[in-house]
């Protein structure tokens, strides 16, 4: 009976041994994993920084590649713009001067008359991209209702300077040179555009497009 409790009690030890082995190998495996975990922590933070900033790099470039192709189509219409102005400018000149009379002047501002409200109609078509977002969307809303106004401005000057010219053609009564290019002049002083700015909105819109080093 004796053999037989020795054998028993040595069963029962070496459970309990091989317990206490199971437990250390649980806690050196804990300690184990939990260094790798403060190893690779920062690792996969900086991973995932750098693709948030590669997805935000990207974002702005697709958002300045819209803005671009927008703004090759506006540097257009500033360009149409200007040639109006040139022309209205050289018509006034050329009747100041005399080296046209009133009648011509009539005829070449009322064409100047009908580009100016196409080159208004064409600006007002085009609106900012829906695809640019936030502040982007909203700086180039502020280019493109200015430049809108500015063409508008333009257009009711050389209109009103045409009918102005067109009444001096109808009226029975001879009026002097001098005195029908005063009155252009001051149709154009008094209806001149404001002077179109957007070189802050433009600005910004490059420093938000830069990607971030």
């Amino acid at each position: 009976m004796s053999s037989i409790r020795i054998i028993d009690s040595s069963r029962r030890f070496g459970r309990r041994k091989r317990r206490r082995y199971t437990r250390l190998a649980v806690i050196v495996c804990l300690l184990l994993a939990g260094g790798l975990l403060l190893w690779s922590s920062p690792m996969e933070k900086e991973i995932q920084e750098k693709t948030i900033r590669q997805a935000a790099d990207d974002a702005r470039i697709r958002q300045g590649v819209v803005f671009a192709g927008w703004y090759d189509e506006h540097q257009e219409h500033l360009l149409q713009m200007d040639r109006v102005w040139q022309s209205y400018i050289l018509i006034q000149r050329q009747f100041a001067e005399e080296e046209i009379g009133v009648e011509s002047a009539y005829e070449r501002l009322a064409e100047l008359a009908e580009l100016a409200a196409e080159t208004e109609q064409i600006i007002r078509q085009e609106k900012p991209p829906l695809e640019l977002e936030g502040e982007a969307y909203d700086l180039t809303a502020v280019i493109y209702h200015r430049t809108a106004d500015y063409a508008k401005q333009l257009k009711l000057m050389v209109q009103e300077t045409s009918r102005a010219a067109e009444g001096y053609c109808r009226s029975e009564e001879d009026a002097e040179a001098g005195v029908m290019s005063r009155r252009l002049r001051e149709i154009s002083v008094l209806l001149t555009p404001t002077a179109l700015f957007t070189e802050k909105e433009v600005a910004r819109l490059r420093e938000l497009f830069r990607p971030e080093r």
